[in-house]
């Protein structure tokens, strides 16, 4: 999506990978989940268990439970497309766009909510109920703001909805192959753009899925994020980042463990500090009774209460998750909802610590 979620201590993506080229031992890959807020209480009363895990977006809310069943709740005619699914099970990994939803379980994908533009893979129609994707072999669903994405077993890169760019935009309601140079180990879903890691540590990005750019200068990565601007993680972690249409990378930070994209950009470093560029955030100004805090030039540190060992962002929030589960916010939800300082989410049940 907009963001990217990443743990420390618990490892978020099992399903096999395609063998990338020697490196030194690293983190886990990052996930593209979005992260609003607090969860309003009827949805989060089966949310239990140890290493749950948070997916929400720009009108809709998910959370994926241990066990691994998922409820969602949304925000408005759009939003509840996605929250009228109900409860999805045996969900490995979710990810939440504008106002659509994927979710993998083992090796298939399904999606639902609004999906006038493709984005749901069924050639444009909203759907409450999942639709399953005749794409086999996936190891990794990302959904961009009206567009998803999936990597299969085999490093191939598959992409559907709305993508491209304001002067060059690519409406594709049919799963189309996105033309990178080799096999990808991790993919992140950004607005209309995609970018991959490929297994070599090169970096390539997308609008349109035949229209594949490669990102030069950016020594070899192991994990990327798209949104405001995209970011590499380097096998040295190592943060480097660029403006998704200029593509001129520089080095931002060390010693990062986590990136993820919400107005700005945030970090988490090994230590479990979480630093954002953009930080605090804000509801947008549209927002009846909106808060509107000075903003500060920079990363600046976000003063949470706990180590953090999981990272969420979405459009306008950021949020960590300490080890023992609980999980504190600072920003604005979908729904207008808003913390001026990082808040404990109260209504939202601890999920448990990560093992």
């Amino acid at each position: 999506m907009l963001a990217v979620a990443a743990l420390l201590g618990c490892e978020k993506k099992s399903a096999e990978q395609p063998p990338p080229a020697p490196a030194p031992a690293l983190a886990p890959p990052i996930d593209a989940l979005a992260l609003d807020a607090v969860v309003p209480a009827d949805a989060a009363a089966s949310i239990t268990g140890p290493c749950g895990k948070l997916a929400l977006g720009e009108t809709a809310e998910c959370a994926v439970a241990a066990d691994g069943t998922a409820s969602c709740v949304g925000d408005g005619r759009e939003g509840k497309q996605v929250s009228g699914v109900g409860s999805v099970a045996s969900v490995d990994q979710l990810d939440v766009g504008y106002a659509h939803a994927c979710a993998r379980s083992g090796a298939a994908v399904s999606c639902w909510g609004y999906g006038e533009l493709g984005q749901l893979g069924n050639g444009g129609k909203t759907s409450r109920t999942p639709v399953a994707l005749s794409l086999p072999n996936v190891v990794d669903v990302d959904v961009g703001h009206v567009s998803s994405c999936a990597r299969t077993s085999d490093g191939a890169v598959t992409c559907w909805g709305m993508l491209g760019t304001a002067s060059e935009p690519a409406l594709d309601r049919k799963l189309t192959r996105v033309s990178l140079a080799s096999a990808a180990i991790d993919l992140d879903a950004g607005g209309a753009n995609g970018c991959a890691v490929l297994a070599d540590g090169g970096v390539q990005c997308w609008g349109k899925p035949t229209s594949v750019v490669t990102v030069a200068g950016v020594p070899a990565a192991r994990a990327v994020a798209i949104g405001s601007q995209a970011c590499a993680i380097t096998q040295a972690d190592e943060l480097w980042c660029w403006d998704p249409a200029v593509r001129k990378p520089t080095a931002k930070r060390a010693s990062v463990a986590a990136v993820a994209q919400a107005s700005g950009s945030c970090v988490l470093n090994r230590s479990g500090e979480v630093w954002c560029d953009g930080y605090p955030f804000a509801c947008p100004p549209t927002t009846r009774g909106a808060a509107r805090p000075v903003v500060r030039a920079g990363y600046v540190k976000v003063p949470f209460a706990s180590s953090v060992s999981a990272l969420y962002t979405g459009p306008n929030v950021v949020c960590g998750q300490a080890s023992d589960g609980s999980v504190e916010c600072q920003g604005c939800r979908a729904t207008g909802a808003f913390s001026a300082k990082p808040t404990p989410l109260t209504t939202w049940p601890t999920i448990g610590s990560c093992p």
